[in-house]
């Protein structure tokens, strides 16, 4: 049985299993255990991880006048983030975020995949329109 805070990561069409820490990638769980996965991230190619800045604490952020999105003051608990900046929106990420990146190197898979957990874990609700529509109701069947 796994412990709690351990997950079993499973590759498919090959069915490869290894564990991963909560607070690991994936990428650095199969690496520890001899598992090679593709990656471009750490090798430099990824576009995407040039256009972030350098990751810095809380307090500096909040020196440069950094806010959350309802306006309160960055928690300091969030630890160190990088900045990415769309074209509308800016985003402070995580390691984390290294992760999706190391997975798909496009900034607008990887917010999403963010926003998305971000919105599960707040417990919100998670059903949009289907694919094609924009009227936001979902196909009949």
């Amino acid at each position: 049985m796994l412990h709690p805070s351990r997950f079993l990561v499973t590759r498919l069409p090959d069915d490869l299993r290894f564990e991963a820490a909560a607070d690991e990638s994936v990428l650095s769980a199969a690496r520890r255990a001899g598992i090679r996965l593709p990656s471009s991230c750490r090798n430099g190619t990824c576009r995407a991880t040039r256009d972030m800045t350098v990751a810095l604490p809380a307090r500096r952020w909040q020196e440069f006048g950094v806010r959350l999105a309802n306006g309160r003051s960055l928690p300091a608990s969030i630890g160190d983030t990088a900045l990415i900046s769309g074209s509308r929106q800016h985003f402070l990420v995580s390691s984390n975020y290294d992760t999706l990146l190391e997975y798909n190197c496009a900034h607008s898979y990887a917010v999403s995949v963010g926003l998305l957990a971000d919105r599960i874990a707040a417990g919100g609700a998670t059903t949009t329109a289907a694919p094609g529509r924009r009227d936001g109701r979902r196909k009949r069947r």
